[in-house]
């Protein structure tokens, strides 16, 4: 039996072979090995206490960075964001008081039973009055009397009708079909209107026409409204949405809307239906796409007496009911014989009121101040004169007594017969407790005192108060940022509103804020607290004693705090000047240093007296020297000026490649067939320096013409002249030569100022009559090459043309100021089409300049529309003007549409044109203009004209078109139409620009540009830049700087620009530069930090590995040795052994 065997010193080897040291030498082996291998580890343990530490460091900083975007966001309200609406400025902040009134004396009811308010940050500060005249109300209807709520209604089987009420939708479908190849089965029109009721376009179909087609056309012809042919269980049907609310409804006999309930949800009712059932199938088809806006409810007054009642969902909306088969709604006497209600227990009426004292600017309604009783005495004798606004004629002359009261002088209007014949009424109406006496007519008028009374004043005459209509009780759109919620009507109360400040608000924030602070202040306090006698060893010291990023904290939050607010009113530059200070000097808790603590009467004083004063000691405070440049946003760089900043602006200019501009008697210029007379009178600018052409006696072209100048192909030129009419009234602009298309020149009236007629290579012609009979004249032509072209004025004449001949001696035409400037934009000429139920056939005939280049629209054979449009993308820019012009002939369809198919110009931008007659047929409500000119031979050149509303790629679309419409079946060979020269102008930049003098040299334009603090004029030193309206700050001291600007138009070029940085400003974006993950100080640390503890990780597992073959290797040689101490002590137990065994034998 082994006795006192250690198993601690018992070893397992990688292969199972059990060993224990000791055994032989008597020497604890495996404590001495971990005592050695302890020993080796010390530089590991110190690793691992660094990692540990590190760890609860970066855990310390994560926790200072949680606390510091606490902070940030405390702050997020208060340094001045600029914001929609001031939605995130608690500054602005506002709160609305509420009380009521009557002038007649009597108590009224309190304004909180009439209205509730609610407002927003965009509120203006104030006072309004309102009276809630009438309240919105849904329209109601009921049955008659039914005797039982369960027995049938005596309704036949396949009784049928339909029930909506009249609101507008984001979306609608139809019921399912079995698939879009249904026929209509109807011949007819929708309409369809936004939700304010204008016209959205309207789609007419036929009855052979299917669902598909219909979805078709919808997507052609509606602007705004998606379609699509939806599969779904049991079918398909048509799903129609739109961004904003719209309405459909059938102009001709067709029936779609209700066969496939489209808005319209039929209702199926047969011979057993009751009360019960009737109630419960409206209210189903009050549900979806298509619901109703109708509910049903049944009221029960006795077992034997109940009434099916139906309300619409919104005030001031009417049901439509219809019987489509039978006559289910009349059998229960919901509609009479004649189709109307019968027992309408309540009207759709909006909401009416009075607002502010506004007055009805009609002059057609009068109206006196609140008055006793009719009874009430003028009190003074004289005449009122009525007189009509149209034409300021007397209609009568009323005379009054003193005596004369309300009644009295009501009766006398009635009676005069000529205030009776203009359709002038008066009556003593009541309001409230008082009356007022109302005057009424069918036109403008007006009424003055002609006598000596005082009638007017005393009675307080004036136009009548304005009534304000709203559909529903919640009105958000009569004073911006104010939310009116109606609840009941009391004429002759009025509610006063009253709009403030919410200073409660901006406290709050300010407490929000000192406790987020001294959240942060506390911790930096507890984590970098340091015993002086252990110098960081103790345990007690802070985690982060050492920490570079927790000094700048504390420093810099420090700094702000301390050096408050630069530039402000030196009374509110610091916290503590309106209640905010730090805790006391002698304060002992060491974790308070530095806190802040609130005088809550003192800030309470500060905020009421002078709250626009701490809103600078917080926000971000920003004025400019011109109103029209308003602050977008700033950022940590911008830093405060004492002397400010000075914007420094340069407008785009014009330039002019055309020499001696207003002088045409130079030798530069050409003279065909004419002398000039200079200077011969007065130029629009008041300067005696226009020209005067003077053709001679042959037979004309009379033309001046200016040395040609290079032109670039592709690039687009505006040339223009200032001309006055002299001996003729007419004169043709032109641009001619190697780089320009033939026809590049326009004809232009001086008489009338109109264009005569526009070349074919024209892109656009304006006229612009600019005093005194001169028009400034203007062509905008693409070179179609590299090379040259010149400037060329030639007087016209009506009746003889240019050909006419002159006298030698007489002036034909006068001219000054002749320029040719670089478009802005180029000409997009459409020469890749998209087909429609169309195809192309390509130089099919002579086109208006002659060649064989004339392109024929062929329709297919669906009777649905044809369209050609642009394949490629084009893309306009919102508020800029553009036009889309092409030449057009008939042939086998004599009538042209011409629309901007993508909705950014517009719901209705189309335009029909009659190619026999040559006239317009159709204008689109949202198009500028339309134009139909003669370019003979039977072409015309249309064009239809817009500003787009919103910025996109636009699709220009061309439709055949005949007498029936644009949808007709086609053969797919015949022509329908000839087209030639489609294309768009950006017509915004298709005029001149700013007239550019001349002498000896050509001015090229410049390009807008700004500066800040940098030369006068706006040179570009790249330290702003402009990007349309908006222009940003690059550099310096007012760098990420961001102002918008309402153009260049009377704005000044020198702008003083003022600023101070608030105390939550300047915070605000320390602690962003702090936290930010790439450059901040913490985050850097925390990276910092980490690195090392990896690198830390790395070298304890490479030091625990060796440690582990040093254990093995030593723990190996003691069991060597243990070994060979084992087998030495077994010999010499064997030799003891034997020499006992010697010795015991000799014995």
């Amino acid at each position: 039996m082994i006795e006192g065997l250690n198993l601690d010193n018992l070893s397992v080897d990688a292969n199972g072979r059990v060993s224990f040291s000791g055994l032989g030498s008597g020497i604890d082996l495996r404590g001495t090995v971990d005592a050695i291998i302890a020993a080796r580890r010390i530089p590991i343990d110190t690793l691992e206490s660094r990692v540990d530490r590190n760890l609860t460091k970066i855990n310390a900083l994560e926790t200072l960075q949680v606390g510091l975007e606490t902070l940030r966001s405390s702050l997020s309200r208060l340094y001045g964001q600029v914001s929609f609406g001031n939605s995130n400025d608690i500054f602005s902040m506002k709160q609305a008081f509420a009380s009521s009134f009557r002038i007649d004396g009597t108590a009224g009811s309190a304004a909180g039973n009439l209205m509730g308010v609610t407002v927003n940050n965009s509120a203006s500060t104030g006072s309004h009055t309102i009276e809630v005249l009438q309240t919105a109300k849904t329209q109601k209807i009921s049955s008659d009397a039914i005797a039982s709520t369960t027995a049938g209604l005596g309704f036949s089987n396949g009784d049928q009708f339909t029930i909506t009420s009249d609101q507008t939708r984001t979306s609608f479908n139809t019921n399912v079909q079995a698939s879009g190849a249904v026929l209509l089965g109807s011949a007819g029109t929708l309409e369809f209107t936004d939700e304010t009721g204008n016209s959205l376009g309207s789609v007419s179909y036929l009855a052979t026409d299917t669902l598909n087609d219909l979805a078709t056309a919808i997507t052609d012809d509606i602007t705004g409204v998606s379609v699509s042919v939806a599969t779904v269980s049991g079918g398909v049907r048509l799903e129609l949405t739109s961004a904003t609310e719209f309405q459909m409804s059938e102009t001709a006999a067709g029936s779609a809307l209700t066969d496939f309930e489209l808005g319209v949800r039929r209702i199926n009712v047969n011979l057993a239906t009751n009360l019960l059932d009737l109630r419960d199938a409206i209210n189903a088809a009050n549900s979806g796409a298509n619901a109703t806006g109708v509910n049903a409810s049944i009221v029960t007054v006795s077992a034997s007496e109940s009434y099916l009642v139906l309300t619409a969902e919104e005030t001031g909306v009417t049901m439509s009911l219809a019987e489509t088969n039978g006559t289910p709604l009349q059998d229960v006497g919901i509609l009479t014989a004649g189709s109307a209600v019968k027992n309408q227990l309540q009207a759709a009426q909006d909401a009416l009121l009075y607002a502010d004292g506004l007055l009805d600017q009609s002059n057609k309604t009068y109206e006196t101040s609140l008055q006793s009783a009719a009874t009430t005495q003028v009190g003074s004798t004289g005449q009122l004169t009525f007189t009509r606004d149209s034409d300021s004629g007397t209609i009568s002359t009323l005379n009054y007594s003193s005596s004369d009261d309300l009644t009295a002088i009501a009766a006398a209007i009635n009676g005069d017969v000529s205030l009776t014949a203009e359709g002038i009424a008066a009556e003593v109406v009541s309001d409230g407790a008082g009356v007022r006496l109302e005057i009424i007519g069918t036109a403008g008028f007006t009424i003055s005192e002609s006598g000596a009374g005082t009638a007017i004043d005393d009675l307080g005459i004036d136009n009548k108060r304005r009534v304000i209509e709203r559909s529903s009780n919640t009105i958000d759109d009569l004073f911006a940022g104010v939310t009116l919620s109606l609840f009941a009507a009391e004429k002759g109360t009025t509610v006063s509103l009253d709009i403030e400040q919410d200073l409660s608000q901006v406290k709050s924030e300010i407490f929000t804020f000192v406790e987020a602070y001294n959240s942060v202040r506390q911790f930096i306090n507890e984590n970098r607290l340091v015993d002086e006698a252990t110098v960081g060893t103790d345990e007690e010291t802070g985690i982060l004693f050492d920490s570079t990023a927790l000094d700048q904290v504390s420093d810099a939050l420090g700094l702000i705090v301390g050096q408050g607010t630069p530039g402000v009113d030196r009374r509110f530059s610091v916290l503590s000047q309106i209640g905010v200070d730090f805790i006391d000097f002698g304060e002992t808790d060491p974790l308070l240093v530095e806190n802040l603590q609130i005088d809550e009467a003192k800030l309470d004083e500060v905020l009421l007296a002078n709250a626009a004063d701490v809103q600078k000691m917080f926000s971000f405070s920003f004025t400019s020297s011109d109103s029209r440049v308003s602050l977008l946003g700033f950022n940590g760089n911008t830093s405060y000026a004492e002397t400010g900043y000075t914007l420094n602006l340069q407008p785009e200019t014009g330039s002019n490649q055309v020499l001696y501009s207003e002088q045409a008697d130079d030798a530069y210029y050409t003279k065909t067939g004419l002398t000039v007379s200079a200077d011969a009178i007065a130029a629009p600018g008041g300067a005696v320096t226009a020209d005067g052409l003077i053709a001679t006696a042959a037979a004309g072209p009379h033309t001046l013409g200016g040395s040609f100048i290079n032109v670039t192909a592709g690039q687009s030129y505006v040339v223009s002249a200032y001309v006055k009419a002299g001996a003729v009234d007419q004169v043709r602009l032109g641009f001619s030569g190697s780089g320009m298309p033939g026809n590049a020149r326009a004809d232009f009236n001086l008489a009338t100022g109109a264009i005569v007629q526009q070349g074919t290579a024209s892109d656009a012609a304006t006229i612009e009559d600019v005093g005194d009979g001169f028009y400034r004249v203007s062509i905008t032509v693409t070179a179609d090459a590299t090379g040259t072209a010149s400037l060329e004025v030639t007087p016209k004449d009506t009746s003889s043309g240019v050909g006419f001949s002159g006298d030698g001696s007489s002036v034909s035409t006068y001219v000054w100021g002749m320029q040719v400037d670089d478009a802005t934009e180029n000409t997009t000429e459409i020469s890749s089409f998209a087909f429609t139920r169309s195809s192309l056939g390509t130089d099919i005939a002579t086109a208006p300049d002659g060649s064989a280049t004339a392109d024929g629209i062929i329709a297919d054979t669906n009777a649905l529309p044809h369209i050609v449009s642009n394949n490629a993308t084009v893309t306009v820019e919102a508020d800029e003007a553009y036009s889309f012009t092409v030449y057009a002939k008939a042939d086998a369809r004599d009538k042209l549409r011409l629309n901007f198919g993508s909705g950014n110009f517009g719901a209705d931008t189309r335009a029909e044109f009659d190619l026999t007659a040559g006239t317009t047929t159709y204008t689109g409500a949202d198009l500028d203009s339309v134009e139909i000119v003669d370019a003979t031979n039977g072409w015309y050149r249309v064009t239809i004209s817009g500003t787009a509303a919103t910025a996109g790629t636009e699709v220009f679309e061309i439709y055949p078109m005949d007498a029936a419409g644009i949808s007709f079946a086609g053969d797919g060979v015949t022509v329908d139409t000839q087209i030639w020269n489609p294309h768009i102008v950006k017509t915004s930049a298709a005029v001149p620009g700013s007239y550019v003098t001349t002498t000896s040299a050509a001015v090229s334009g410049v390009l807008p540009s700004a500066n800040i603090d940098g030369a006068p004029g706006g040179l570009d030193d790249s330290s702003a830049t402009i990007n349309g309206n908006i222009l940003t700050v690059n550099s310096g001291g007012a760098e990420g700087l961001q102002l918008f600007f309402d153009g260049f138009s009377g704005l000044a070029t020198s702008v003083q620009l003022d600023f101070t940085i608030g105390i939550a400003a300047q915070m605000f974006f320390k602690i962003e530069e702090l936290l930010d993950k790439t450059t901040g100080i913490l985050p850097g640390e925390i990276d910092q930090l980490t690195d090392q503890n990896t690198l830390h990780d790395d070298r304890i597992e490479e030091m625990l590995t060796r440690l582990e073959i040093q254990r093995a290797n030593l723990l190996q040689r003691y069991i060597n040795m243990e070994t060979a101490v084992s087998t030495a002590n077994n010999i010499m137990k064997s030799l003891r052994a034997t020499i006992d065994g010697l010795s015991g034998s000799n014995s």
